[in-house]
């Protein structure tokens, strides 16, 4: 057993996901899974997490199938929910004063950690486990 597979029991929310390799484009992460009914139960969730979801208001600029743009128009776009049009996926956030990444499936939604001693994604430190337990502590504290 390598050492940071012992680390992973440790955490309450959060366990290692190990990466397919080869040219998956995936790597280690530590994620924590939530899941919810509907709206209000996501919107639920994220308010123990200290977050709000964006609305994306119906005159912001959505990219258009087939058409070709540029990194800078690309930027522009934002990535919306699919099981709710019209708000923003949180991304990149902080959770406790702690960098993260959430994403929103339908029916339940992940929160990945990882590069946090070298800026390296793919793969997961001894600071990334450190990182997930003051989430975890934040996440207790709110009723989570």
């Amino acid at each position: 057993m390598e050492p940071m597979d012992r680390e992973a029991p440790k955490l309450t929310f959060f366990s290692l996901h190990r990466g397919f390799g080869g040219h998956a484009q995936d790597g280690d992460c530590l994620k924590a899974r939530f899941g919810f009914s509907g709206f209000t139960g996501l919107e639920r969730i994220l308010r123990h997490m200290g977050l709000v979801l964006e609305v994306i208001p119906p005159s912001f600029p959505r990219p258009v199938l087939n058409e070709t743009y540029t990194f800078d128009e690309i930027r522009v776009f934002k990535s919306e929910i699919a099981a709710f049009p019209g708000y923003a996926q949180p991304g990149h956030v902080v959770l406790s004063g702690q960098p993260a990444f959430i994403w929103v499936f339908a029916g339940y939604l992940e929160v990945s950690v990882s590069g946090s001693a070298d800026g390296n994604l793919y793969e997961v430190s001894y600071e990334d486990y450190n990182r997930c337990r003051l989430i975890e502590q934040g996440w207790v504290q709110a009723g989570l």
